[in-house]
């Protein structure tokens, strides 16, 4: 009993839904300024769309020769793993690296796209840092 408030005594259960209260408040906070900052964040990035290209399909799409500006930002698609070598990367689980440079003609188209202002954003293993 409490000399102050005669009696009252401390109730267990309230003390837990307080505890079950003040935690959600907590969490309620912090994942709302977790959302504000993500929202914050993602409005100063810009928007980019490219082009998606499918290196390994036939007939092969010309995406070093782009027919209007806007078509020089590409994302050059299907590097998976190796199917026999999980590790390792391929074109289109068919080609390997080396392969596609020869094969597909890929570092020269790549190197026409970037003579014709393409993006630089894409590294041949060997270019890596």
């Amino acid at each position: 009993m409490s000399k102050r408030f005669p009696g009252r005594r401390l109730s267990v259960l309230r003390l837990g839904i307080l505890c079950v209260i003040v935690v959600a408040a907590v969490t309620a906070g912090y994942l709302g300024l977790r959302n504000v900052q993500d929202v914050s964040a993602a409005a100063s990035m810009p928007s980019v769309f490219s082009g998606y290209v499918d290196v390994t399909a036939t007939p092969r799409f010309a995406f070093e020769d782009p027919a209007v500006p806007s078509a020089k930002a590409v994302v050059l698609s299907f590097v998976v793993a190796d199917p026999k070598q999980g590790c390792a990367p391929s074109w289109g689980a068919a080609y390997s690296p080396d392969q596609a440079a020869s094969d597909l003609d890929l570092d020269r188209r790549i190197a026409r796209l970037r003579q014709l202002g393409g993006p630089g954003g894409f590294l041949r293993r060997d270019e890596q840092q």
